[in-house]
């Protein structure tokens, strides 16, 4: 019965399109209907597996759900094409890098930068659990130099935040490597990413800052970026540091409102952690963008 009752919440809440209600019922009832057994491996779209700790928030929420931060990742699917380059900054367990490499397919590349060990770990298994060949595993943290750094976690959960920042207190410490992206575009020999998702817990200027060559070029990814507003406080930086960072460089920012993404000329004002950013002046972003829904109007608005 209780198998029973598991099946039917995880069929209405990957699959119904009626978003209302589903946060209340998913809380009360998905931690009661757990298997006994809390390491399962699952099949998601558009057709990859994932090995999941179900005792881990995130990983119970992708079982439930059958995916992670929804629109985000209708999102990514739309945008990517087989053959592609994805860069994943800050790749925790996989699911971003996983949800990549089954869309860039075979002929496409993804590299996963994940510091923290316990992560790393599940990342490599997820990525072994599916044979994709086109996934680079690399074991740094993402930021402006290059050398070691203390990185900050609350555990050894593979989910848990791990941070280059002191977010809180009784934080327990690891060393890992640091490289910037412009540093490991030259010395890798990886083809530059069409898209790059950044999750770093707050030091996403540290990220852009140490890619200001890959970001000013001619052949500047797009870019999915979290801009927690308390995350990117911790380094002294805003939101509006980081718009105005890549405006600079050419680049208009985007959010969802509704089932849309649509420009934002003041990202203070928005609420989603989450922001889309792209270059209207670059054809292939363009192409894409309508591709993945963004309206003309939008990708016109404010240029």
């Amino acid at each position: 019965m209780k198998s029973l009752a598991r099946e039917l919440l995880r069929t209405y809440l990957s699959r119904c399109p009626i978003t209302e209600g589903k946060g209340p019922l998913y809380r009360t009832l998905a931690a009661r209907l757990l298997p006994e057994e809390h390491e399962v491996a699952v099949e998601l779209p558009p057709g990859f597996r994932m090995a999941l700790d179900l005792g881990q928030a995130m990983q119970r929420e992708i079982y439930y759900f059958g995916t992670y931060e929804r629109k985000e990742s209708v999102l990514v699917r739309r945008l990517l094409r087989p053959g592609d380059a994805v860069w994943d900054v800050g790749a925790n367990i996989g699911y971003y890098a996983l949800l990549a490499a089954a869309c860039v397919g075979p002929e496409g590349r993804v590299v996963a930068f994940e510091p923290f060990p316990a992560a790393g770990a599940r990342l490599q298994e997820n990525v072994r659990l599916n044979g994709f060949a086109q996934v680079r595993c690399v074991q740094a943290a993402v930021t402006d130099t290059d050398g070691r750094a203390t990185l900050f976690h609350d555990g050894a959960h593979p989910d848990g935040v791990a941070s280059l920042l002191r977010t809180g207190q009784g934080l327990r410490e690891v060393q890992c490597a640091t490289v910037s992206l412009d540093r490991f575009r030259q010395d890798s020999g990886e083809r530059p990413p069409l898209l790059v998702k950044v999750d770093v817990e707050g030091a996403e200027m540290a990220v852009l800052a140490g890619a200001a060559g890959l970001l000013s070029g001619t052949e500047a990814p797009m870019l999915l970026v979290e801009m927690e507003d308390s995350h990117v406080s911790w380094r002294g930086a805003s939101r509006a540091d980081i718009q105005s960072l890549m405006a600079g460089w050419g680049f208009a920012g985007f959010h969802r409102e509704g089932r849309r993404w649509r420009r934002c000329p003041d990202v203070r004002r928005v609420r989603q952690r989450n922001l889309f950013w792209m270059k209207p002046g670059d054809r292939l972003h363009r192409e894409r963008c309508r591709e993945a829904g963004i309206a003309d109007q939008e990708l016109s608005a404010g240029s």
